[in-house]
């Protein structure tokens, strides 16, 4: 992914060259790319994940002008490297490839939490390192490494890879029983559904009994009892999921007590900003969906956004909540649409066209070798007959 050899003026003239460039600045990273409306850039920590951004809307300035007029503004490590394009410029396209998959993993491991926090039952999780260069020098390694390195059990480098409860023969066993059942299971008895790697050293292993969970860390003998949150998270976190409403709330009715701590704490204008995002989401939703769907569902319309060139965040929102709301599609079938499709089809002279995507009428026909423009219920477009061949005896149409 890191462009070798190549000077600050060379870099300069890629920058220039394809319009678009990564740079990885301390332990963090920093994109930027053309869009319609200016340059679309975000910041992200060491684990690819999203801490700041926007779009700079200037469309007559150059990508080079947009970085030093960004990164002048902005307070984050690395500022000077990146001014001085003293920083490792990255390919790109593969930073990106590899930021979307930190993100889709990023999202799993949310959906696995809030199932485990859910979870009254007695029940585990599995936490195995992030896939990034952060993790890298450390992945694997007993915590005697970690102490001689001074580096943290964070849990922000961890992804959750899975989550279960204990069935009726394991629940009563103690917790060192369990730990150890979970070693022989994750090792040797995969579970059909686990896409982790093997149960092994560094990774950590949270069991709840009654509510309560305490977290395991696999050492190189055995397991070892941490403490196990982000350091960040406990000073800045939210709980969006039980905190919507008083979270707009706070930030429609009493902004000014929230503005010195938001001017300086980039983690807590996210947090603030996604909540609020995802509560608007809720209220235009006029069935009942569950946290998770409403998340995943405010999630996909924020990317297309990103991606889509001409369409909005509020007008990828209206457009699904439309459809959703009127009958024609459930969250997954919305999620199911493509970027060009979003593109092509939300507005049409200002008017929803959800019949493109969602016809509403049962679209049962009799097929001739002549159909065209025909409608399949839980399909999204149009469908023609392009070829008959003989089974059986009979004209079959294809």
């Amino acid at each position: 992914m890191q462009i070798e050899n190549l000077t600050p003026n060379e870099k300069l003239a890629k920058e220039m060259q394809e319009e678009k460039a990564a740079y990885k600045l301390g332990n963090g990273y920093f994109s930027i790319e053309e869009h319609t409306e200016g340059w679309d850039y975000n910041f992200y920590d060491k684990n690819m994940v999203v801490t700041d951004g926007g779009v700079y809307d200037d469309t007559t300035i150059s990508i080079t002008e947009a970085i030093n007029s960004i990164s002048d503004g902005e307070v984050f490590v690395g500022k000077d490297n990146l001014l001085n394009r003293t920083a490792t410029m990255l390919d790109f396209d593969e930073f990106m490839e590899e930021k979307d998959n930190c993100e889709q993993e990023h999202t799993q491991s949310q959906l696995k939490d809030f199932a485990f926090e859910k979870n009254e039952a007695s029940s585990y999780s599995i936490y195995q390192l992030k896939h990034s260069d952060y993790t890298r020098d450390f992945r694997f390694e007993g915590i005697t490494h970690l102490e001689r390195k001074n580096i943290d059990i964070e849990k922000s480098n961890f992804n959750n890879v899975y989550t279960d409860s204990f069935n009726d023969s394991i629940k009563d066993l103690s917790n060192n029983e369990k730990l150890n059942y979970l070693w022989e299971t994750f090792n040797i008895n995969h579970p059909s559904d686990f896409e982790g790697h093997s149960l092994s050293v560094s990774d950590v292993v949270a069991l709840k009994e009654n509510g309560e969970v305490t977290y395991h860390f696999v050492d190189s003998y055995g397991f070892k009892e941490i403490p196990f949150e982000n350091v960040v998270e406990q000073m800045h976190e939210v709980d969006t999921k039980a905190h919507l409403p008083e979270l707009v709330g706070i930030a429609k009715d009493d902004t000014k007590s929230l503005v010195d701590v938001l001017l300086i704490d980039r983690f807590a204008r996210s947090e603030l900003s996604k909540a609020i995002s995802i509560a608007n989401l809720q209220e235009e939703l006029e069935g009942e969906f569950s946290f998770e769907d409403v998340v995943k569902l405010n999630s996909y319309c924020h990317d297309v956004w990103l991606k889509v060139d001409e369409v909005s965040f509020e007008k990828v929102k209206d457009f699904a909540t439309s459809a959703i709301n009127e009958n024609r599609a459930t969250i997954d079938e919305i999620i199911s649409i493509t970027r060009s499709e979003f593109g092509s089809a939300v507005f049409d002279n200002n008017t929803y066209i959800l019949s493109e995507l969602f016809p509403k009428e049962n679209n049962e026909q009799l097929l001739t070798p002549d159909s065209d423009n025909i409608k399949v219920d839980g399909h999204i477009g149009s469908w023609y007959v392009v070829d008959t061949e003989k089974i059986d005896g009979k004209d079959v149409l294809a």
